[in-house]
């Protein structure tokens, strides 16, 4: 009995569950050979569909960016309620995505940072495209908090950023190594709490 054809892979798949790998053992972790195996796609046709590694991990990058990190950044950018209000929501769904056990712990780009940070390797400048729609959010949303009269006029806004963008990689870092959903809301509770409120806010 002649044999069939081989089942044709689907790079859509093929990318989702390369986006899985590179989440769960980072990009030096993570080499073809255990992509080839993970999805099924063999290499010749993993390099024909996306490229080197580097451009499969930038593809899994930006498909992560899409579906967990921009839907929340942008509902925290045009949120409608208060600043606290709309903080609080914002590093409380960054922290619940980061738990969930239907995938990875953790954040795959303050994880991709670890290894690239700010430099001028191709997959760097792409992270640092990736991750400036929350450095975005954030930024406006101080400002406006501000002009509002919810944070003291005087705040240092840079400063402010810098001590948020550092909780979310605290959160983010604590969540990849197992700690507790309630250990998380410490940080959070406390990064809420040390904020120069304006008295009536807070």
């Amino acid at each position: 009995m002649p044999r069939g054809r081989p089942r044709k892979m689907d790079p859509e798949d093929a990318l989702s569950k390369a986006l899985v790998l590179f989440w769960k053992q980072g990009y030096a972790g993570t080499s073809m050979n255990d992509i080839s195996a993970a999805t099924g796609m063999a290499k010749p046709g993993l390099y024909a569909n996306f490229g080197d590694k580097d451009a499969l991990f930038i593809k899994s990058l930006e498909r992560y960016v899409a579906k967990y990190g921009e839907p929340v950044h942008t509902a925290f950018q045009l949120g409608t309620g208060t600043f606290e209000e709309d903080l609080t929501t914002y590093l409380n769904t960054l922290a619940n995505g980061m738990t969930l056990n239907d995938h990875p712990h953790g954040c795959m780009c303050v994880m991709a940072s670890f290894d690239f940070g700010e430099t001028s390797d191709p997959v760097g400048v792409r992270l640092a495209e990736l991750t400036a729609k929350g450095r975005e959010a954030l930024a406006d949303r101080l400002q406006k908090a501000v002009a509002d009269g919810e944070l003291r006029g005087e705040a240092d806004l840079d400063r402010l950023q810098l001590f948020l963008n550092g909780q979310i990689v605290a959160i983010a870092s604590l969540a990849r190594t197992g700690a507790e959903r309630g250990q998380l809301q410490v940080i959070i509770d406390m990064a809420i709490d040390s904020l120069p409120w304006s008295q009536q806010q807070h």
